[in-house]
């Protein structure tokens, strides 16, 4: 998926909402807390 100029920022949190379900796929880390906090934003 493309994002325009000003979408880049959401881009950048979905991102890292992506990377957060991978760490918490690969290891025992709970990661609820920061995965909540992302979203919000």
């Amino acid at each position: 998926m493309e994002f325009l100029d000003f979408e880049v920022p959401v881009k950048e949190i979905l991102d890292q909402i992506d990377k957060c379900k991978s760490i918490e796929d690969e290891s025992d880390v709970d990661i609820t807390k920061t995965f909540n906090l992302l979203q919000r934003n």
